[in-house]
């Protein structure tokens, strides 16, 4: 299943989730953060700065897609 299709998965039912993963993918919190709805709250952590928190709203999805651009 793709990292999409399972946060979507989990974001369809009316719960209250955590989503953990183990190792080193900082990568995903931008899909995390892309695929969740408004107010909601990613928590991550940083190496330097211990755990982050982010509310998810559409200034932080535009700068997140803005990123990805690059990379295409």
């Amino acid at each position: 299943m793709t990292i999409k299709k399972t946060i979507q998965k989990i974001l369809t039912k009316n719960e209250k989730w955590k989503i953990f993963v183990k190792g080193e993918e900082d990568l995903l919190t931008l899909p995390t953060v892309l695929f969740s709805p408004l107010k909601s709250i990613i928590f991550y952590g940083h190496f330097q700065y211990g755990v982050i928190g982010v509310e998810v709203d559409e200034k932080i999805k535009k700068k997140i897609l803005m990123v990805l651009k690059k990379f295409h």
